[in-house]
């Protein structure tokens, strides 16, 4: 990612802007307590390629989920 002044950018791309968030939490409960990341306006996004992202099969699925239940004291996240 880098950063250009607002004049440098052409007219016809003007209406690409997005933004960024920045998220910062503290979270005592947690072994990793200061956590920080940034967040992108994804709903201004404007990329030509494919964005979704590849679900699993339900045999997939099934298989994780009875391996959860069958192994004893085990939890699922």
């Amino acid at each position: 990612m880098f950063f250009i002044e607002y004049n440098d950018i052409p007219f016809n791309r003007q209406k690409d802007i997005t933004y960024a968030r920045i998220v910062l939490d503290y979270r005592p409960q947690q072994n990793k307590k200061e956590r920080k990341h940034i967040t992108v306006g994804g709903n201004l996004i404007n990329y030509p390629d494919n964005v979704s992202t590849k679900n699993m099969e339900v045999t997939t699925a099934k298989i994780l989920f009875h391996s959860v239940i069958s192994t004893p004291k085990a939890r699922f996240w």
